[in-house]
């Protein structure tokens, strides 16, 4: 099978632990505005940004590294974009990361399907799972955050691991509300093991003009 990266980085050590090759997935089913992948939001190449790749074509470049991953506990992320907006090819890709033994990371926005999620939970070792907003968010992301929270709470009953990522996006949810939200959350669901508060930063600023539409031209 094939599916559409816009990008493989060997080294990563950001993405989970250990060391890691992160593969970015396009596609996205939310409209961020602070965004520093807006490259990834169409699934089809566009701008220079995207190729279609088979899944054994990349999990041969992922094993390059594969000594670095036994001797650092590190192993395999996948991103985006939103990786699950590609569902049969991440399938795919992470089955064959598994048959190598290779430790899972998928870094999601949670907006995915019950049938997505129960195909997913025995190969993924550790959810990355982003938390973007608590009252505002289909105004800031284009999306309602109904369904993230259900799956977040299907994980928690499933006994995943997860570290909640938390961007910080001054003036949209660096607030009380937004803050007591994580915390109780954090309270009320063993599966995190984790909270990453992640600081605002405009490094995709430059590539937003070429990738402006839909919500992020309306500012949501």
């Amino acid at each position: 099978m094939t599916g559409i990266i816009f990008d493989i980085q060997r080294f990563c050590l950001h993405d989970g632990p250990g060391i890691r090759t992160t593969v970015f997935l396009k596609g996205c089913n939310m409209r961020c505005p602070w965004c520093h992948n807006p490259e990834s939001y169409e699934l089809m190449p566009a701008q220079g940004y995207g190729q279609e790749i088979a899944a054994d074509d990349i999990i041969t470049e992922v094993m390059k590294d594969a000594k670095y991953y036994a001797t650092s506990g590190g192993g395999i992320t996948f991103s985006g974009g939103e990786p699950t907006f590609q569902p049969d090819f991440l399938l795919e890709l992470a089955t064959k990361a598994k048959a190598h033994n290779l430790h899972i990371c998928l870094e999601t926005n949670g907006l995915f399907c019950d049938n997505t999620r129960e195909r997913l939970l025995p190969l993924v070792d550790l959810w990355l799972y982003d938390y973007k907003a608590t009252n505002n968010h289909k105004e800031h992301t284009g999306a309602s955050n109904k369904i993230p929270l259900h799956n977040l709470a299907m994980l928690n009953q499933a006994g995943a691991s997860i570290i909640l990522r938390c961007p910080i996006i001054p003036g949209v949810n660096d607030n009380d509300t937004h803050y007591q939200a994580i915390e109780n959350l954090k309270g009320a669901y063993a599966c995190i093991k984790a909270v990453d508060f992640l600081p605002y930063h405009n490094l995709g600023g430059h590539k937003r003009s070429l990738f402006v539409g839909g919500c992020l031209e309306k500012g949501s």
